[in-house]
């Protein structure tokens, strides 16, 4: 058997086997509770072949005890446990997302209380589920956590080993957003973990569709160490390099996140490359790291000094972000279908036409402005044409115009003027030129925030 029993975060709950204390005991403790069984008590006459020994060893003398023996020593156990504290633990999580509204506490309460009971449909034997609701649970508010456990049997050599396994999702009601656990060989498998968040999703939400991770786009990415957060250290980054491979930079020295993007070796790659993984400081006084891979939407750290409180606090941090990520999508495939609906021609003209369209409004805005830097170039083209595609025009003096080739065909999109198009284009350069310390993208929302309270819903039909 491993020398865990089981791998849990989010369910622990302060409850920890008769195994697990004993493997989380230093020596000293452990040859104590040895004295109490050999001298005090007198279950053994005999001793452990070497210090690695000793938790295996007390382990069976506990077993072979009578109900009254076992729950004596389970508490000297437990006293040294509690006076050694307990473990902190390492963590791995995949992040999802889920659409529509989550429904009231007691509507949950009573679903899963249903799924509890007819848990056949996942065809594991001997399934159990467990779920805890906490309208507060430190600074986090309205959390659900469920447990999915079943047994899995290992074989080595003669030997037959029963092992729990336990899939964890810990779900954040207001943010719709979910974690759950990833640790090989003690969670579920993942076509089962999949299963699992779906069934959850649908049993708390009015969520109904496909379930994935959520991959965090490199903005987002990027995001995460400037927004709100401007003197962040980063001690790992990666980057894709022209979809062929991956550059990693360690840090070794913590430094400002300005000061580091401003070396020139490491600014070009920052500012022309997309990034997919990063590692964030979670505190200023502690040694916490968390590693963020963006492109398996992934929340990881090795080193067992993460809490949940931590967890907590930066899915709090990730869900401001996220609000924004719409800034991060590619809207030419939408700008394609529209101009296949409006434009004369054969569909491949057509998407030539809108591909000609994207390029061009990019290239205006790199050459007016050659210093400004990828990520930003990228999500000022997408802003630009999510408002064409939700036909949000905010007006504003027109202090920057596009080709006459451009505004030609938007025209035949839209069915808007010159002067409405390039007003929209002068409010997103104008965010652009006003950017500070990172709060481009913020800005860009709050401008679409307050089209959309004056448009009408589905304006665009889509």
């Amino acid at each position: 058997m491993n020398i865990k029993e089981r791998k849990l975060f989010f369910t622990r709950n302060g409850e920890y086997t008769v195994w697990e204390m004993l493997n989380a005991l230093n020596e000293n403790y452990l040859k104590e509770i040895f004295m109490f069984v050999f001298s005090e008590k007198r279950w053994t006459d005999s001793m452990p072949d070497s210090p690695d020994a000793y938790p295996w060893f007390l382990y069976t003398v506990w077993g072979k005890q009578e109900e009254d023996g076992q729950e004596e020593l389970y508490q000297v156990i437990n006293a040294y446990f509690i006076e050694s504290g307990e473990p902190k633990s390492d963590f791995n999580a995949h992040l999802y997302i889920y659409q529509g509204f989550s429904l009231d506490f007691e509507s949950i309460v009573l679903n899963l209380s249903r799924l509890k009971d007819n848990l056949n449909d996942f065809e594991i034997n001997d399934l159990k589920m467990e779920f805890f609701l906490y309208p507060e649970i430190g600074e986090a508010k309205n959390v659900l956590d469920i447990r999915f456990t079943s047994e899995h049997t290992s074989y080595y050599l003669e030997n037959q080993n029963l092992q729990s396994l336990n899939s964890e999702i810990r779900i954040y009601l207001d943010l719709n957003m979910a974690l759950m656990t990833n640790y090989s060989n003690y969670t579920h498998s993942m076509s089962d973990k999949n299963k699992f968040i779906k069934e959850v999703f649908e049993t708390i939400s009015s969520h109904r569709g496909a379930v994935s991770p959520k991959i965090l786009s490199d903005q987002s990415l990027r995001y995460l160490l400037t927004i709100g957060n401007t003197k962040e250290s980063a001690s790992k980054l990666k980057f894709e390099i022209d979809g062929q491979f991956k550059i990693n930079i360690d840090v070794i020295h913590p430094t400002e996140f300005k000061n580091l993007v401003n070396q020139e070796d490491i600014g070009k790659l920052y500012n022309r490359y997309p990034l997919t993984q990063l590692k964030v400081r979670l505190s200023e006084t502690e040694e916490k790291y968390l590693m963020v891979i963006g492109d398996e939407g992934k929340l990881l750290s090795r080193a067992q000094t993460i809490e949940t409180s931590d967890i907590n606090k930066f899915i709090y941090r990730l869900g401001e972000l996220l609000k924004y990520d719409y800034l991060n999508v590619n809207y030419l495939d939408s700008i394609k279908r529209i101009a296949r609906r409006e434009l004369i021609g054969t569909d491949a003209q057509k998407n030539n036409t809108a591909e000609t369209c994207y390029k061009g409004v990019r290239s205006i805005i790199k050459n007016k402005y050659p210093e400004i830097s990828e990520p930003i170039l990228k999500i000022i083209t997408n802003a630009f044409f999510f408002c064409i595609k939700e036909n949000h025009f905010p007006k504003v003096k027109v202090t920057d115009s596009l080709s006459p080739a451009i505004l030609v065909v938007l025209k035949k999109i839209t069915g808007k003027q010159d002067e409405m198009i390039n007003s929209l284009f002068s409010a997103l350069i104008e965010v652009y030129c006003a950017d500070e310390e990172g709060s481009c993208i913020i800005m860009l929302n709050q401008i679409i925030e307050i089209e959309k309270k004056k448009a009408m819903p589905n304006a665009s039909g889509f």
